[in-house]
């Protein structure tokens, strides 16, 4: 009996225990640790390698429908599509949240959809975004919600004003939006508008601890948008305005100060060089950055560091490189991505080419290009014989390399991803060894020919055709350099161009996140490589198939006209409509 009443005991202090443990972890309710895919996603993230953050938030959101993560997750990815440029798939991955959460609402996500929309040239959905985020921000969030509202409302025509005051449901929004009619109805009132008053730089915390649901921790930004966070965006643009030219030292890159001087005139321009080092370019813009009456900065290629720096002045970043869009970015020359369509596209349909060789350097942006190659050209039904990536400070793979692909595998064209003096080498050794076997390329090789001489066989795609150099523009920078300039170098010209008519557009002492809204207006513009419009951020350029033939550059009859750029171009009509 007393073993049996002992049993008893032991099984109920175990179950009173069990029950208390229970009821402890109940009130806790602390997260779990976040999952693998989660924590790697978010070091992508903070290291800005936006492509493989959105593939691994993707992969875990399409396993996990709800869970303390998947608002964070599927906000992060968002984010990261946004600083990419890829807008429309941003609002797709916020739309895919509010699906999962239809009765919760974010600050940090409203914030993001308006700005989203605003790139994308939807100025009345985004201030209804921004309105919705006003009823969920804390005072020092709406601080950058009131810059968001006033600077999209003051490039409003009045109609579209009137309708965006009967769309806004928040009594702060729709103060906003009657101090913009007021300014406009009578202009003597003094500037500053109120919207621009006792802008805070810093946000608080949008979310408190413990709230796992969040998409955003303590002390995230609302969103990528039109404040950088040194509040820069509010200031004046000094008078007389001023573009900078970021470059490389030497020589070479001369060509794209005196393109941007042939432009707007050397007392508008100021130019800085620096060497390979990452940190002397971030050092040189920074000091551009510096100067109160810099509009904007053209670069040859804009790297992550700069584009942050971009964003933190509140300063336009003219990218003629390959970039994507992000804020405060604007890309002016042709994606690698669409480069490549065009180019396989070509080879595929035109020069009946089927199996293909790509060598690129070993490098982050090198393997990119060969997974892009890769894709396009099984995409027209070609076929990858030879892959082969080279040490970035060599001039690329062996001789035998390429024997052994064409008398093998039967290679029929080789594809590089590098700048012109390896473009050099390799043309030399296929134009005395395989005469027959094409080269193709993204990259501008149009100086080819004062380095290979008779240079053949040659193909690569470029904004800018040799149809056009009778254009004034190009005889004056032949006259001054001694040449015909290369893509990158009317990239600089047109835009710079266009700065200028943008700049002379707008009022003296104009605020930053003016001038950027006004950069985002649809535009078009004749230049030396033809007329074209800009959008979004974006110039929206028609790509040329070009070709050597014994030493003389020609364009190829070739129908380029892709999906990309129809719609890119039915995107702008809806705009204008």
């Amino acid at each position: 009996m007393g073993r049996r009443t002992s049993r008893i005991w032991t099984v109920t202090m175990v179950a009173g225990l069990g029950a208390v443990v229970a009821a402890c972890a109940a009130k806790v309710q602390a997260p779990p640790e976040p999952p693998a895919t989660v924590r790697r996603a978010e070091e992508a993230f903070r290291l800005r390698d936006y492509d493989r953050a959105i593939e691994l938030y993707r992969t875990y959101a399409e396993l996990v429908q709800r869970d303390p993560y998947v608002p964070r997750v599927l906000y992060k990815a968002a984010l990261a599509q946004y600083q990419l440029g890829r807008y429309e798939e941003a609002l797709t991955t916020l739309d895919d949240l509010d699906s999962r959460y239809p009765d919760k609402r974010w600050v940090q996500v409203e914030a993001l959809r308006g700005d989203a929309q605003r790139a994308l040239g939807k100025p009345l959905a985004a201030i209804q975004s921004w309105d919705r985020a006003f009823a969920l921000a804390r005072p020092a969030d709406e601080s950058k919600l009131r810059l968001r509202i006033a600077t999209v409302a003051r490039s409003l025509s009045d109609g579209d004003l009137d309708e965006a005051s009967q769309l806004v449901q928040s009594k702060a929004a729709r103060e906003i939006l009657l101090a913009v009619v007021t300014q406009r109805e009578h202009p003597e009132i003094p500037e500053p508008l109120p919207e621009f008053a006792g802008i805070e730089p810093t946000l608080s915390a949008p979310v408190e601890p413990g709230q796992v649901e969040a998409p955003v921790e303590a002390g995230e930004p609302v969103a990528a948008g039109l404040a950088g966070p040194s509040g820069r965006a509010a200031e004046p643009l000094a008078s007389p305005w001023l573009v900078g030219v970021l470059v490389p030292g030497g020589e070479a890159e001369r060509g794209l100060v005196r393109a941007v001087e042939l432009a707007v005139g050397a007392e508008h321009v100021v130019a800085r060089e620096s060497t390979s080092d990452p940190l002397d370019a971030q050092a040189a813009l920074r000091s551009l950055a510096s100067d109160p009456q810099m509009a904007a900065v053209i670069t040859p290629a804009a790297t992550q560091e700069l584009v942050a720096i971009a964003r933190e002045r509140a300063l336009p970043l003219v990218d003629l490189g390959r970039g994507e869009q992000a804020p405060y970015v604007i890309a002016a020359g042709l994606t690698e991505g669409e480069s490549l369509s065009v180019l396989v596209d070509y080879a595929v349909r035109r020069a009946r080419l089927k199996r293909f060789a790509v060598v690129y350097p070993d490098t982050a942006a090198g393997r990119q290009f060969f997974a892009r190659a890769q894709s396009e050209i099984l995409r027209h039904g070609g076929e990858i014989v030879g892959g082969e990536a080279y040490a970035p400070d060599t001039r690329g793979v062996t001789a035998g390399l390429l024997r052994r692909w064409r008398e093998r595998d039967n290679m029929q064209a080789v594809l590089l991803a590098d700048h012109v003096l390896t473009a050099a080498a390799f043309a030399r050794f296929l134009q005395r060894e395989m005469p027959d076997i094409p080269l193709l390329g993204v990259e501008d090789w149009s100086q080819l020919a004062a380095m290979v001489p008779d240079v053949s066989w040659v193909v690569f795609t470029s904004g800018f055709s040799p149809e056009h150099a009778e254009h004034p523009a190009v005889e004056q920078f032949r006259q001054v350099v001694g040449r015909l300039p290369t893509f990158r170098e009317v990239s600089a010209y047109e835009a710079a161009r266009w700065l200028q008519e943008v700049l002379t557009s707008l009022p003296a002492n104009v605020a930053r996140a003016e001038l950027w809204a006004a950069l985002q207006r649809p535009y078009q513009l004749e230049g030396p490589s033809g007329t074209f419009e800009i959008a979004n951020g974006r110039f929206i350029r028609r790509p040329h198939v070009v070709q050597f033939a014994k030493g003389e550059l020609r364009e190829v009859a070739f129908a380029t006209v892709t999906a990309w750029l129809e719609s890119a171009h039915h995107e702008l009509a809806g705009t204008q409509n």
